[in-house]
């Protein structure tokens, strides 16, 4: 498990990273999401001890990470894909590491066919894609089979394949009881990916959620009536959030109430309904909705 306790990041006046508390359980795929500059990278950055927080602790497993004996063989990283020395083959990037890091030589060839870089493995690696790039980094982060993963950005650079390829991996690694920590800017991606999501917004944790918990908790209901002003005063009386829809002056969308209170709110009060459609939003949408709410309340 990796354990974040009031965790802050200052540089002079600005602040990346602001009093931070977070558990990212094992045994699950955890996102953590947020827009650009939001502090995730400097997040990941304090816990692997790579920048020093201004305060607060992050621990792996209970221990900061460098207190950690063996580090390939504990924690799993992908932090710079593009860190890579180009006039090595992808076979001796990850033979110098392993040999760094104590591990068995048999172990590269192991984890080139899991990443499916065996046939690009005697390639310079300045030849690589930024896709096979990233393969080569998640190979480096499997060496030693660690029992945390923490990988930044890793989709980046994937063809749909290799998007199918890092969903069944990060599946099979959380299955096996790792903790797996995964931060993306692909919305629609991690959906598919995580399990639960953190998400943080000028440094500060807007949720810890499950992912399909948050997209239950922004449902919507789809409404069509003839007497649309009428049915949004009375529903904006039970403290409903009312949006005209785009279609047209008689649709609307109602969060804040369910679909079977809307209609019997109708029924009450002998208005005809055409539609009435829940709706859940994408990750995406919950997402885009919880940041821009964190941002006005500045």
């Amino acid at each position: 498990m990796i354990s974040i306790k009031n965790l802050s990041k200052h540089y002079g006046d600005s602040i990346a990273v602001d009093d931070l508390t977070v558990d990212v359980q094992p045994g699950l795929v955890i996102g953590f999401l947020g827009p650009n500059g939001a502090g995730k990278t400097t997040t990941m950055r304090m816990i692997l001890g790579l920048d020093t927080p201004t305060s607060g602790t992050a621990t792996i497993a209970g221990r900061p990470y460098r207190q950690v004996r063996a580090p390939l063989y504990e924690v799993g990283t992908l932090i710079d894909p593009n860190a890579l020395h180009t006039g090595r083959t992808a076979r001796d990037h990850l033979r110098w590491l392993a040999r760094a890091g104590g591990i068995s030589g048999s172990r590269v060839a192991k984890v080139l066919e899991l990443v499916e870089l065996d046939q690009a493995a005697d390639r310079p690696v300045a030849g690589f894609s930024l896709g096979m790039s990233q393969r080569l980094g998640i190979a480096a982060a499997l060496l030693g089979d660690p029992g945390t993963l923490i990988l930044d950005e890793p989709s980046n650079g994937l063809d749909p394949a290799g998007m199918r390829w890092m969903r069944r991996l990060l599946r099979q690694m959380a299955d096996q009881g790792r903790t797996v920590f995964v931060s993306s800017h692909l919305l629609a991606e991690m959906q598919q990916i995580a399990d639960r999501v953190i998400v943080i917004n000028q440094g500060r944790l807007v949720a810890d959620i499950d992912v399909e918990e948050l997209a239950m908790g922004l449902e919507h209901v789809k409404v069509r009536s003839p007497h649309a002003g009428q049915l949004t005063t009375l529903l904006e009386a039970e403290r409903a959030t009312v949006q005209t829809a785009d279609s047209g002056p008689e649709t609307f969308k109602v969060t804040g109430l369910s679909a079977e209170r809307i209609g019997e709110i109708a029924a009450e009060n002998r208005i005809p309904l055409y539609e009435l459609t829940p709706e859940q939003l994408s990750l995406e949408s919950a997402f885009m909705t919880m940041t821009q709410t964190e941002t006005s309340a500045e």
